[in-house]
């Protein structure tokens, strides 16, 4: 561990900086590029249910609650934005649950723009602007099922998570179609096998090894060659009650900078539970498309559904990143595997933004000889090049660096 400075040192251009920014209540990553192009991915605003029996499953909002986790989002933000206004030039949305796009409430604020509330990603981009969108569902959001067919059968297994409610879905379109006709932002489905959907804006001949690699999403996977792409879910229509849920419909994607690769792939899932079909494991495909990679982020949060064996042998990063809010991230046997030397030897190190006291108790002694930090806002830093990297903990009143660790990139190692 290297010695840290009182705060983060502003972003350099050819540095490519991974905010993950810890609310309590989802995910939210920011990126900033090497040439100053930024990505938002995910802004989640989830409810979450009282404890029951004094017993706390869900974490507080962090800081604390004298604001809204959107607009803590936005404060970070604008915080560590310096080298030009706070804007987003890509807004990725992994997917439609609630702890990453938002949950609407009748206490959610309206917007002071268009006719639709301020909850998680609607929130953050109503005050932050953004040119481009991309989902899994745009335009007519119909996979597995269209939002009639799902009507009409009741099946809360198609769309079982549009957010979670279809107030929230039908404030997610409404916010998109306001921001389409009176900001001319472009929305956009993630595309399996492309490198340019999410591309440099600013200075891209500066930096051609600069990339990001759209890999999986709606149950089409890219097979690592050119834009070539295979289907691993097959035809809805084959496939009776037995339908994709929302985790399963993810996007995932690699980001490349040099010989640094970064994964991050929403809620996919890998260990096909009891009456699942085999092609719930969507880790698999997907693994065998990326090779290993320096940093990944813990799929659908480390829950007990994901991270089989065949998964982390074969992404094996270095640094694995979890962003934690309930008493199962990780899920005891997924910490198992993510510790375990015998599905791949080198050393790793994991970080949370949160742990429960009840997970600690559970998994023991152990659950903190594998992590390095538990709490906190999780920051990667690449160096130009993309041979070296840090991961810096931030205090998330302070926005002080608490502590901060230096790789280098598993190219070194190969």
């Amino acid at each position: 561990m290297a010695d840290t400075d009182d705060h983060l040192t502003p972003w350099e251009p050819g540095q490519m900086d991974i905010h993950h920014i810890n609310t309590g209540r989802g995910n939210c990553t920011y990126c900033v590029l090497p040439d100053g192009t930024t990505l938002l991915i995910d802004a989640g605003e989830m409810e979450v249910e009282p404890p029951v029996d004094g017993i706390q499953r869900r974490t507080d909002v962090v800081p604390d609650d004298s604001r809204l986790p959107w607009e803590w989002i936005v404060r970070y933000i604008e915080t560590v934005t310096r080298h030009r206004d706070p804007e987003f030039d890509y807004v990725w949305l992994t997917h439609f649950h609630s702890d990453h796009l938002g949950y609407v409430k009748e206490s959610s604020p309206t917007s002071d723009h268009g006719a639709y509330r301020l909850t998680g990603l609607t929130g953050v981009c109503d005050r932050i602007p953004f040119h481009k969108l991309i989902d899994r569902g745009w335009p007519d959001n119909g996979y597995p099922l269209s939002a009639a067919e799902t009507r009409l059968a009741d099946r809360s297994s198609a769309r079982e998570g549009f957010a979670n409610s279809q107030a929230t879905e039908d404030n997610y379109i409404a916010f998109l179609e306001w921001h389409r006709s009176e900001r001319d932002v472009v929305v956009e489905r993630f595309d399996p096998g492309r490198r340019d959907q999410i591309a440099l804006k600013r200075n891209a001949d500066a930096y051609p090894e600069v990339y990001f690699q759209n890999v999986y999403c709606n149950g089409v996977v890219w097979t690592g060659k050119g834009q070539e792409t295979r289907q691993v879910i097959p035809d809805v229509a084959t496939l009776g009650d037995s339908l994709p849920n929302e985790n399963t419909c993810s996007c995932a994607g690699v980001l490349h900078s040099g010989p640094f690769r970064y994964f991050a792939g929403g809620d996919i899932t890998g260990i096909v539970e009891m009456g699942k079909p085999d092609w719930f494991d969507i880790e698999s495909p997907v693994a065998d498309a990326i090779g290993r990679v320096d940093v990944a982020v813990l799929n659908h949060h480390g829950h007990r559904d994901t991270h089989n064996e065949h998964f982390v042998s074969t992404v094996r990063p270095r640094v694995w990143i979890g962003h934690s809010w309930s008493a199962d991230h990780p899920g005891q046997g997924v910490f198992s595997r993510l510790i375990s030397r015998f599905l791949y030897d080198e050393d790793r190190d994991m970080f949370a933004t949160n742990m429960m006291d009840a997970n600690r108790a559970v998994i023991g002694p152990r659950l903190d000889q594998g992590y390095r930090s538990t709490q906190g806002h999780i920051v990667v830093r690449v160096e130009p090049g993309g041979e070296r990297y840090s991961v810096m903990i931030l205090d998330e009143s302070t926005m002080s660096v608490k502590d901060r660790y230096e790789y280098n990139t598993s190219s070194h190692f190969d």
